[in-house]
């Protein structure tokens, strides 16, 4: 009975330093009545709202997901199939700023209670990124496919004989 208890303490203890200690934003969410018991540090810097007023609310009354049908479909899957994983969202701040990030959910039992530990990632920057790389690639392509003047796409190197694209010019 101790060796048990010893396990249980320690496994909560395993499981309060990595809730705290991860980088992500981490929150637990009971599903029956959707209250909010917890979140980390890393759901407080992204979200803009204080842990102290999050905990122990409806999830509903600080949703951080733009589209509420979004998140009620996400909660029915995850309480219907177990987990969601990978899922595109866009999620709101407390100052009105949107951002877009991956979700994932999984069910667990706390207390005799099912509830949801939702995670996810920011990928605004990312995605940013790869919309600035898509309109410099279509404009790069625009202005080749355009051009009034011949153009030539070569291999460098040893294939510099290799023609890869040549406009209509």
């Amino acid at each position: 009975l101790r060796r048990e208890r010893r396990r249980a303490r320690q496994s909560e203890s395993m499981f309060l330093a990595l809730f705290e200690a991860s980088p992500e934003p981490i929150s637990v969410m009971r599903i029956s009545d959707g209250m909010r018991l917890a979140a980390n540090a890393a759901w407080e810097r992204f979200s803009g709202y204080p842990r102290s007023r999050a905990a122990g609310r409806s999830a509903t009354e600080m949703s951080l997901f733009r589209d509420p049908a979004q998140r009620a479909e996400l909660i029915r899957r995850v309480a219907t199939e177990g987990s969601v994983s990978n899922v595109d969202a866009r999620l709101v701040r407390a100052d009105g700023a949107e951002r877009d990030a991956i979700v994932s959910g999984v069910t667990i039992e706390l207390e005799g209670e099912r509830c949801i530990i939702w995670t996810w990632s920011d990928v605004t920057d990312q995605r940013e990124m790869e919309r600035t790389a898509r309109q410099s690639l279509e404009k790069f392509a625009t202005l080749f496919r355009t051009n009034l003047m011949g153009a030539v796409i070569a291999r460098m190197g040893k294939d510099a004989d290799t023609i890869v694209e040549v406009n209509d010019a």
